[in-house]
């Protein structure tokens, strides 16, 4: 039916469109004259899930609008007399659905696939070998992991098809951390509790459903999951845990583990197993290993450190070659398959370090004690004793079962002080020549694997610490670059990977990374363009060397690490897989490689060594071999997906964590001034990092003296009246904001008067 401004309508709400807002069909256009009764049949001839068991139309419930002009405004008495309809809201959407329209020219048919969703609140469905990428305000109550059905347009940026999502078909197992928001009881003593989600955003509010019992109060913080479909347009939370109060010390972390799916707890056999363990090496455990306690044995760790995963020594030869000894905890001896603590290892699947806690793959009287080596403590290892030269080319290598007294714990800066500041710390004095020798190994290494196409890195900061000064109080964030000491370890650790993965025919977990899109590369290198950089290339841009070259080109530290940055979001993530032919591209290295060294703290080592002692010692029944090796295969392709969820999870948790401290120490600081880099840019604003770490975002509204407009093509913020320009690596002041410890948000504001040097003359 025609209708009119003002008249009076029965709506039946819908979901959200395409547009993310709410659609409605009218059922009826009620008239003035209408009564109550009137009103209750036309209801009744309209049923609706929305209204069940409610009756909104008992006779007090219903009340006449005023009747004296005396209690009433000016506009009120307008409104009621002469009613106008405000179409605003009616312009705004039509604008918006038009927009949304011709913005993405969405295609006649879907693609279901996974959903991620980046630090950046960007999602990312992989399909097919095509990738889609949702915009923060398309995501439409979806949540990273789940199955989703999206619309694919026409359009592409950055390599990515632009898409929204049309449905949720299946809820991943993303947990919803909440706190109650408000508790009413009804007319029938029905407790209505709503949640205020703190991890997600959702379009609809988020309350427990009819029944439910268990004792909250207000600012009570819980786990719970939120289904794919909304009941009564809104969604019903199921109670997972309860995880403390707001006001609780640490509640914070404790709500960062249970959302990543990390468990503090161990179980009461996994307990009693740790507990029932040696704590010293007995002499029966020494027989046929390999005696090394008296060898030069150290380990070399961050200053924090409490599990020593491993250890090293080297001795020159005869024949002018190094022997090298890499020690790694023997895990795998204490703790075998069928035990509960081999059941933590793999479900845990990794440690995940929080600022200045951890929750353990295994508990801290294991990881601190017998498996740590510990200096001038006897320690079980099995160890790669890998002959070098001196241009460090292998000559041979061998896996063997070890006992070792470290004699020292060093400390990375030590380290540093020695082989690049040529100061030697008390304690270190009869170890130089070692450091030095290792030192220059592992620098031919490094070289190798560059010679081998593998990508350098270095300029990427990875490890973030939280400096804080002599009361405990945060005051900064401090990037941490590998360096001499650093490098030597993390080649050692490469280097007998490596060779395991060569040594092994079992099946096994391997470190794998597979080669980029070559289109995504591309687009990733005309960023880098957009930064102001000369890219050349000769379009063998999958070459390791090309991208070296490029990067190296880079005179600009912060430019270089911007550059270094796009590139890496540009490829695919290493992993943990079975299948040994997918080599890794990062690494240069086109044959297998494992992981090898951190059975404390790594699953996919342990099941490493475990392989290792299964072919060396033959402990296959050779009448059964090929289905006990489909056996095997089976078990750790299991496993390896539990390994990688795990420990991406435990990356995502890590950040949170960071971001939780960053947010904590800048709401100290409201109000001051920083220096800063922009990081990164999308149409959500532009994100920076502060001159001492912290992580945050500027909204283009917080942007004073002008109106600063998104261009995607530049992935830049261009003012409309100044011609300020604001893009990726830019250096600008920022003014700390605000900062939601629950959200882990932090923003900042800046103006065009602070950044003179981001404002081009006109004409220029």
């Amino acid at each position: 039916n025609e209708m009119h401004p003002g008249e009076r309508l029965l709506l039946k709400i819908g979901d959200l469109n395409y547009a993310g807002l709410l659609e409605a069909e009218v059922e009826a256009i009620l008239t003035d004259d209408m009564s109550n009764d009137a009103l209750v049949n036309l209801l009744n001839d309209n049923p609706s899930d929305d209204l069940e068991d409610i009756d909104y139309f008992e006779e007090e419930d219903i009340t006449e609008a005023p009747t004296n002009s005396n209690e009433l405004s000016k506009e009120e008495q307008r409104i009621i007399n002469d009613p106008t309809y405000e179409d605003t809201d009616l312009e705004v959407y039509v604008t918006n659905a038009e927009r949304v329209k011709a913005e993405f020219k969405l295609a006649d048919y879907t693609v279901t696939g996974i959903l991620k969703i980046n630090k950046y609140g960007e999602g990312i469905v992989e399909v097919g070998g095509k990738t889609y990428h949702i915009k923060k305000r398309y995501l439409h109550n979806a949540f990273n992991g789940d199955k989703v059905e999206i619309r694919p347009s026409h359009l592409t940026s950055h390599g990515k098809t632009l898409s929204i999502v049309e449905n949720v078909i299946k809820r991943g197992n993303q947990l919803v951390i909440a706190e109650v928001d408000y508790i009413e009881e009804t007319d029938d003593d029905e407790l209505i509790i709503a949640l205020n989600p703190l991890n997600v955003k959702l379009d609809h509010k988020l309350v427990f459903p009819k029944g439910f019992n268990k004792p909250l109060v207000l600012g009570d913080r819980v786990a719970v999951t939120v289904p794919d479909h909304l009941v009564d347009n809104y969604f019903e939370a199921q109670f997972v845990k309860h995880i403390g109060h707001k006001d609780d010390p640490d509640i914070d972390l404790s709500s960062i583990a249970t959302e990543y799916g990390f468990d503090e707890a161990f179980t009461a056999n996994q307990i009693e197993e740790a507990y029932s363990l040696p704590t010293k090496v007995s002499e029966e455990e020494k027989v046929g290993r390999l005696d090394c306690t008296q060898k030069r044995v150290f380990s070399i760790d961050g200053i924090t450190t409490k599990d020593r995963d491993d250890a090293i020594s080297v001795e020159r030869l005869e024949n002018g070659n190094y022997l090298v000894g890499i020690y790694i905890a023997d895990v795998t001896h204490y703790i075998k398959p069928g035990m509960a603590l081999w059941l933590a290892i793999m479900l845990r699947g990794t440690s995940v370090y929080m600022d200045n806690t951890v929750i353990p793959m295994l508990l801290h009287i294991l990881s601190n004690g017998i498996l740590s080596l510990n200096p001038n403590e006897e320690r079980l290892t099995l160890s790669c004793m890998v002959e070098l030269t001196p241009d460090a080319e292998v000559v041979n290598f061998d896996f063997v079962d070890t006992v070792i007294k470290s004699q020292k714990a060093m400390v990375y800066d030590d380290v540093n002080k020695i082989l690049e500041e040529d100061y030697v710390p008390n304690g270190y004095e009869r170890f130089v020549d070692d450091l030095k020798i290792l030192n220059m190994l592992s620098q031919k290494l490094s070289k190798k694997r560059e010679d081998h196409g593998g990508i350098n890195f270095d300029d990427i900061e990875s490890d973030i610490e939280v400096i804080r000064d002599e009361f405990g109080e945060t005051t900064e964030f401090e990037s941490k670059k590998q360096r001499s000491a650093e490098k030597i370890i993390e080649n050692l650790m490469l280097l007998a990977g490596e060779l395991a993965a060569e040594y092994l025919m079992l099946p096994t977990a391997y470190r794998v990374h597979e080669a980029p899109d070559e289109d995504t590369i591309k687009k990733a290198l005309k960023t880098i363009e957009k930064l102001g950089v000369k890219v050349k290339h000769n379009g063998d841009v999958l070459n390791g060397h090309v991208l070296n070259n490029i990067i190296k080109s880079i005179d600009d530290p912060e430019i270089r690490k911007v550059a270094a940055n796009i590139l890496l979001r540009g490829m695919k993530k290493a992993r943990i897989d079975t299948n040994e032919e997918i080599g890794h591209y990062a690494l240069g290295i086109t044959r297998k490689i494992c992981r090898f060294g951190s059975p404390i703290r790594r699953a996919e080592d342990d099941i490493v060594h475990l392989q290792i002692r299964k072919q060396r010692d033959s402990l296959y029944d050779l009448e059964n071999f090929e289905q006990e090796y489909k056996n095997d295969l089976e078990w750790i392709r299991h496993e390896v997906e539990i390994i990688n969820e795990k420990q991406e999870n435990a990356k995502l948790a890590e950040q949170a964590a960071l971001q939780l401290r960053m947010a904590q120490y800048i709401s100290k600081h409201i109000g001051e001034t920083f220096a800063a880099n922009v990081t990164f840019i999308n149409e959500e604003g532009i994100w920076i990092k502060t001159e001492n770490g912290v992580l945050g975002k500027i909204d283009p509204v917080d942007v004073d003296g002008d109106y600063l407009l998104y261009d995607d093509n530049t992935l830049t913020y261009r003012g409309r009246q100044t011609d300020t320009v604001i893009k990726i690596g830019s250096q600008i002041f920022v003014t700390a904001l605000d900062t939601q410890r629950e959200y882990r948000t932090i923003n900042f504001g800046t103006s065009v008067q602070k950044n003179k040097v981001l404002v081009k003359k006109r004409g220029a």
